[in-house]
């Protein structure tokens, strides 16, 4: 089975060469599987808590091991790149599609893209008012921090005066 995985992520990563849009389509696959019960349970009250996490986290190492491939395939970025292409190039194909998993990926990764200024400026640029009242909503009541710590929040304040002005009034309406 190894081998087989092996083999299938080597495959996706030398399609994200001609398709790059792979990448935030796995990521889509990967988060929209949390809270899916797994089909070796009877029932979905059978399964417990560690295994949700158990499942959640294989799926993300899935996606961290797609990263890492495509690395050594050719572009050789970090993770945390590699994560805000996807989203940008998500963002591009699917804009609704990067806010369904919004919650989710900003649990899995918060370290990587809460006050990150090119992830805020993805989101923001791409958000349209149904999203943003959905947004603000889901930061209201503390689903989704997208502005990070104060110093975070003063790189996001100044990258912002090189954004669009409407980019920079949804800044302003989360704030």
């Amino acid at each position: 089975e190894e081998h087989f995985s092996q083999a299938l992520l080597q495959l996706v990563s030398c399609v994200h060469l001609t398709q790059p849009s792979v990448g935030f389509r796995l990521l889509h696959f990967v988060l929209s599987q949390k809270g899916v019960p797994s089909s070796s349970a009877s029932s979905p009250e059978v399964q417990s808590d560690d295994q949700d996490q158990s499942k959640s986290a294989h799926f993300i190492n899935c996606y961290k091991r797609f990263c890492s491939s495509v690395s050594k395939i050719g572009d050789n970025l970090p993770f945390g790149q590699h994560l805000i292409d996807d989203c940008q190039i998500g963002s591009e194909i699917d804009a609704g599609g990067l806010f369904r998993i919004l919650p989710a990926l900003m649990e899995e990764f918060p370290m990587i893209l809460a006050g990150n200024p090119s992830f805020v400026q993805i989101v923001l640029a791409n958000a349209d008012p149904l999203h943003m009242s959905q947004l603000l909503r889901k930061i209201a009541t503390g689903k989704v921090s997208l502005l990070g710590n104060q110093q975070q929040f003063t790189d996001i304040i100044v990258r912002s005066l090189q954004w669009c002005s409407y980019e920079q009034i949804l800044l302003w309406q989360i704030i």
